[in-house]
C-alpha cells in the first residue's frame, strides 16, 4: 500500500481543503512533516484513523466536534459545511480513492446539528480502466489494512515507547500473525484440533460401545477443566498487564512530583537491586541442580558399603569363606578400598581383588 495524496477539509486545525502529496519516488520514498505543538500533527495522525476505520486515538479530545470551528463561526443559520478526508493510494497494482465524510448544519440558534452522517466511500480502476465501487467499502478497506494493524502504521511518540516494553511483545506477535496471514493457519489449526477432533472421537466412541462412550466423557470433562483454567490464566495475565500498566502510571505522576522524586529514585534503584538478586539467585539454582545431578549418587554410597560389607559377612558364613577375621574384607591402604574375597570351586580356588 503506497500513500499518493491525501486531502484534508475542515477537519479541526486544517481550514478550508489542504492538499498533500506523499513522496513515492524510488530515491526520494521519505515524507516529513514539521509542527509545533498544538499545530495538528495528532490531528494529522487521527486524520488516517478517522479515515480508515472512523476511530481516534486516546488522546484525540473531542471526537464528535470535527468541524473546524471558524469554518462553522462563519456559517449562517441553514447553511451547511463539509468535513471530510480522502486518500488516493495504490495496492498491488490497482489505485483506489478512500473517503469518509460528515456534512454539519447550523440551526437557527446558532448550534451544530449532524445535517449527514459518516459515509466511507472506496472506489478504484480495474484492470479494464474502468471505476469500481465495492459494495461493503469499510470490509474492503480493512481487507487492505487490517483494523488490528493500524496501531502498527499510525502512532504518535507514546506508541513508540510502549512498542519497545516487553508487555508489547503479545500485540506485536499478534500483528505479525495478521501481517504474515499466520493467523489463518493458526484458526485452521484450532478447528482441525477443536471440533473436527471432536466429530471423529464421537464416531470412534459410538463404535466402541459403552466403554468407548465412558472414555469419551471423561475425556470431555477433562478437556473443560483444561479450558476453564486455560481461560483463567489469560484472565490473570490480563489483569497482571492491567496492574502493571496502573503502576507505570502512578509511577509518572509520582516522578513529576518534587518532593517525592529523590523516594521515587531511590525505590526504583532498590527494585533493580532485587531484579539482580533473583538474578542471582536463580543462576546459583541452576548450578546447585546441575552438581546434585552429577554427584548427588556420592550421598548413598556410605550406606551402600555398609550394606556390601554386612552381605560379604554372611555369605562368608554361609558358604565356608575365611573367616573375616583371618582375612581381612576391607583393608584401607593408599586412601584405596580393597576387598579381598576368596571362593572355592569344585576345580580350584580364585581370589578377587575388587577396589
Amino acid at each position: 500500500m503506497i500513500f499518493q495524496e491525501l486531502t484534508i477539509e475542515n477537519f479541526r486545525q486544517f481550514y478550508g481543503k489542504k492538499t498533500i502529496k506523499f513522496a513515492i519516488d524510488s530515491t526520494r520514498n521519505v515524507t516529513v512533516i514539521h509542527g509545533f505543538n498544538g499545530s495538528g500533527k495528532t490531528t494529522f495522525l487521527n486524520v488516517f484513523t478517522w479515515l480508515f476505520y472512523g476511530e481516534f486515538s486516546q488522546d484525540f479530545e473531542n471526537p464528535e466536534y470535527l468541524q473546524t470551528e471558524a469554518a462553522f463561526a462563519q456559517l449562517k443559520p441553514g447553511e451547511q459545511l463539509t468535513t471530510s478526508a480522502k486518500l488516493i493510494f495504490n495496492d498491488k497494482g490497482r489505485k483506489y480513492t478512500a473517503q469518509r465524510r460528515i456534512v454539519i448544519g447550523k440551526d437557527r440558534a446558532g448550534k451544530r446539528w449532524i445535517q449527514e452522517p459518516e459515509k466511507l466511500t472506496l472506489k478504484y480502476i480495474d484492470a479494464t480502466g474502468e471505476v469500481r465501487e465495492p459494495g461493503n467499502p469499510q470490509d474492503s478497506l480493512e481487507q487492505l489494512l487490517p483494523k488490528s494493524l493500524y496501531p502498527f502504521f499510525f502512532f504518535n511518540g507514546e506508541r513508540i515507547e510502549k512498542l519497545a516494553r516487553p508487555e508489547a511483545y503479545e500485540q506485536i506477535e499478534s500483528g505479525v500473525k495478521v501481517l504474515l496471514d499466520i493467523e489463518v493457519f493458526d484458526r485452521a489449526i484450532t478447528h482441525l484440533d477443536g471440533q473436527v477432533a471432536k466429530e471423529f472421537r464421537e464416531e470412534i466412541a459410538k463404535s466402541a460401545g459403552d466403554e468407548g462412550m465412558k472414555v469419551r466423557q471423561e475425556r470431555q470433562e477433562i478437556e473443560d477443566k483444561k479450558t476453564a483454567i486455560e481461560a483463567e490464566i489469560a484472565q490473570f495475565r490480563r489483569n497482571l498487564k492491567a496492574l502493571q500498566d496502573e503502576k507505570e502510571t502512578l509511577d509518572s505522576k509520582l516522578s513529576e512530583m518534587p518532593e517525592l522524586a529523590q523516594w521515587q529514585a531511590e525505590r526504583k534503584a532498590k527494585e533493580k537491586e532485587l531484579e539482580s538478586t533473583r538474578e542471582q539467585l536463580k543462576d546459583t539454582r541452576s548450578s546447585l541442580a546441575r552438581e546434585l545431578s552429577k554427584h548427588g549418587y556420592l550421598v548413598l554410597v556410605p550406606d551402600v558399603l555398609t550394606k556390601a560389607k554386612k552381605n560379604i559377612r554372611s555369605c562368608s558364613q554361609k558358604r565356608g569363606i575365611a573367616n573375616t577375621d583371618e582375612t581381612p574384607v576391607c583393608e584401607r591402604t593408599a586412601g584405596k578400598r580393597r576387598v579381598y574375597l576368596r571362593a572355592r570351586t569344585d576345580s580350584r580356588r580364585k581370589f578377587f581383588q575388587v577396589c
